[in-house]
């Protein structure tokens, strides 16, 4: 497996890792698949195509990727860019961890990850993400991508997937989640913390006098 940190500011940091594939191994421990591209998919937008099998020189299936899967341009285009809206779906929802199977990875491929406020937080592109050669059965080249967010990024709203070539192909976009937690629970958690500093410093300037 490989890893590598990518942190666009103090509060917000994405860490990626890659998982061999040709199959799919799968999503990360404690991780659901939300969107399999077997059929119509809610908050897709933009230039792309749900396609199975491959196509000559438009797009290649995921190494052992039997189902229908989202390829980015669609297939009259040579370039284009689809945007995956997420606001709905992980709507009061911090999201910790993502994965997707990435097919033959190319360097012309980009993904770029925003929060709900549509505000950028990183983009990865496929030249990060070596061999990125485009080799459509290798297991260096189909891999897991598996992202764990710290920080602000948790706030996920939206995927973005660039192609300036034929294709960008990728399956089974899963997440694992948890609950933001209300005003009213954030209130008490920082109050308790300022109980609890407060109990520290006292008991740090007692002292007795014999």
């Amino acid at each position: 497996m490989a890893s590598f940190m990518i942190a666009s500011s103090a509060n917000a940091a994405v860490n990626v890792t890659t998982t061999a594939g040709a199959p799919d191994p799968g999503p990360q421990a404690g991780e659901s698949v939300l969107f399999n591209f077997n059929g119509a998919t809610p908050g897709l937008s933009g230039d792309y195509a749900l396609v199975s099998g491959s196509s000559s020189g438009v797009y290649a299936a995921p190494a052992g990727d039997a189902s229908q899967y989202l390829v980015v341009p669609g297939v009259v285009n040579s370039a284009g860019t689809a945007t995956l809206d997420l606001t709905t779906v992980l709507a009061g929802l911090y999201t910790n961890t993502f994965s997707f199977y990435w097919g033959s990875v190319d360097t012309y491929n980009t993904l770029k990850l925003y929060d709900k406020s549509h505000t950028l937080i990183d983009t990865i592109f496929g030249n990060t993400l070596p061999p990125a050669n485009g080799n459509q059965v290798d297991a260096n080249s189909n891999i897991r991508v598996n992202f764990a967010l710290t920080g602000a990024s948790r706030d996920l709203g939206y995927l973005e997937f660039t192609s300036n070539g034929k294709a960008f192909e990728l399956d089974d976009i899963s997440f694992a989640t948890s609950a933001v937690p209300e005003p009213a629970t954030w209130a008490m958690m920082i109050a308790g913390f300022g109980l609890a500093g407060t109990a520290i410093r006292r008991r740090r300037s007692t002292f007795v006098v014999a």
